[in-house]
């Protein structure tokens, strides 16, 4: 092939170990990487990643957890470590690409204005008040602010990567370096704080079910939906993209969707949590069902 494009739609393992295990054996095996966006709420708050940071430092020995995959916190790390920073891009709502000769629009997730599973944000809110507190040691302050540090430049390393939007490479690299020495640092605590009085509290909050049912259930929110652009009448060429995403985004997108694709990509491998009423007033020629 002389293009082989890989587009991750959301940071589920199913979706995602395969590629980190081919980049590791084989760098130079796509031409490009589409990475999602990490989209915040309308308080700028970035649940998913701020949680994502908590259960990195306090779950990091805890296999059991399938709810709860942090990979999205290593994920520019992974790709400017094995693959040519050039070849990365990140994707959001409005954003287009091209591939085999088709434009692609990608209809979700949206930048701002994401709304959270409510026991998410309740949990991220729990999860800064313990380390906010005054009466908080000095390395439990520091982490506090090398979380916040890291997730504010993991936004803004998505921007810089942005497929329609992109900064100059230096800048790229100087993001990219700063978000893993942030990490690194952060990594250095982990022994500190797992063994403080506070990180029983925290473990209780990360292991909850609600809470990583949530947690779980939001990333499947954010998933990467597009279709391709329409230069004429229906076709073969029409496709729609879903990823993982619940049926609230199929209704949040309704308006953009075309009358019938010739195929649709089935929500969360075919799955009834994934399905949406709406795809009964639509006409499909192929649903592919991915496991």
């Amino acid at each position: 092939f002389t293009d082989r494009y890989f587009l991750l739609t959301h940071y589920h393992k199913d979706h995602l170990s395969g590629f980190k295990h081919i980049i590791k054996t084989h760098p130079d095996y796509f031409s490009r990487v589409f990475l999602p966006f990490m989209p915040v709420g309308n308080s700028n708050n970035a649940d998913i990643l701020d949680f994502a940071v908590f259960a990195h430092v306090f779950m990091s020995f805890q296999t059991d957890c399938s709810n709860i995959n942090t990979s999205c916190i290593k994920a520019f790390e992974l790709i400017y470590g094995n693959v040519s920073a050039a070849r990365l891009f990140t994707l959001k709502s409005g954003d287009t690409f091209s591939f085999d000769k088709s434009e692609y629009e990608v209809l979700w997730p949206p930048e701002k204005g994401f709304e959270f599973t409510p026991e998410l944000t309740d949990a991220v809110e729990q999860l800064n008040i313990i380390y906010a507190s005054p009466f908080a040691y000095d390395f439990e302050r520091e982490f506090f602010h090398l979380k916040n540090d890291f997730i504010k430049t993991y936004l803004k390393c998505c921007q810089a990567n942005s497929v329609n939007d992109r900064t100059l490479p230096h800048e790229r690299h100087r993001l990219s370096e700063r978000l893993i020495d942030l990490l690194d640092k952060i990594n250095l605590l982990k022994s500190q704080l797992n063994e403080s009085k506070r990180a029983h509290d925290v473990r209780d909050i990360l292991t909850d079910p609600v809470v990583s049912q949530a947690f779980s259930d939001s990333v499947n929110m954010s998933s990467l939906v597009f279709h391709n652009i329409r230069t004429s009448s229906p076709g073969i060429q029409d496709v729609l993209m879903t990823g993982d995403c619940m049926p609230e985004v199929i209704s949040k997108i309704q308006d953009k969707l075309y009358d019938g694709y010739y195929v649709l990509k089935a929500p969360h491998h075919g799955t009834s949590s994934g399905y949406s009423p709406i795809f009964n007033d639509m006409a499909f020629s192929h649903i592919l069902i991915s496991n």
